[in-house]
């Protein structure tokens, strides 16, 4: 779901929703109104590394610690590109 949510951004922007924490936003200096109006910055383009990198740490993690009888059964999340 992370995953989607990053990937998806800007097609949340263009709807009127974020989904970024604010406070991230703020560590990067990046405003709501930048994202809504496609406004890309340095802080934008380090804030969104941050968030790429948040999935790929948070798919790694998944997949370690998941039995392996079950990693079968996560081929898609396997095989989830992280773009960026």
């Amino acid at each position: 779901m992370l995953a989607s949510i990053v990937e998806r951004t800007g097609a949340h922007a263009r709807c009127g929703r974020i989904y970024i924490p604010i406070d991230e936003m703020q560590q990067f200096s990046v405003t709501a109104d930048d994202i809504l109006h496609s406004r890309y910055s340095k802080g934008f383009t380090q804030l969104m590394s941050f968030q790429v990198e948040r999935v790929r740490r948070a798919l790694t993690e998944a997949l370690d610690t998941m039995p392996l009888f079950e990693r079968k059964t996560q081929r898609v999340l396997r095989a989830q590109p992280i773009c960026c």
